[in-house]
């Protein structure tokens, strides 16, 4: 079975350069910080430790992004951005129930989102498909 990893890679490679769009690896982690007390070769203590987490938004998709759009000659003919979330899963594989709330609100506020297992379905998510 092909991994998260590699199906996301794929995406990257095959939209990487399409002049009308930009998606982001949204990276997310959890750090600590506080004053070092003790600094060893592989070890630092730290005094008032914290944690830190960082994270675009609970919820929030794999890849995230940009893509343009030509609005109506009603509004003049101009370029906008529109707003793209990219939640990459295995197949057979659902995106959970924060995840879908995020997508829930970007899809609420105009953008295009969807859950991808494959580049041919971020292909229907840029279409404005909301897949699952």
């Amino acid at each position: 079975m092909t991994s998260e990893s590699d199906i996301q890679a794929a995406i990257r490679l095959d939209f990487g350069l399409r002049p009308d769009l930009r998606l982001f690896r949204n990276n997310q982690g959890l750090a600590w910080t506080g004053c070092i007390v003790n600094r060893g070769a592989n070890t630092i203590t730290l005094g008032n430790p914290r944690q830190v987490r960082f994270v675009l938004a609970e919820g929030a998709s794999d890849l995230i992004g940009i893509k343009a759009a030509t609005v109506t000659p009603e509004m003049l003919g101009q370029t906008v951005g529109v707003f793209c979330a990219v939640e990459v899963k295995q197949r057979k594989k659902y995106a959970e129930s924060h995840q879908e709330k995020f997508l829930d609100m970007v899809q609420r506020l105009g953008g295009l989102c969807g859950v991808a297992r494959s580049t041919d379905d971020v292909e229907a998510i840029l279409r404005g498909e909301r897949l699952r």
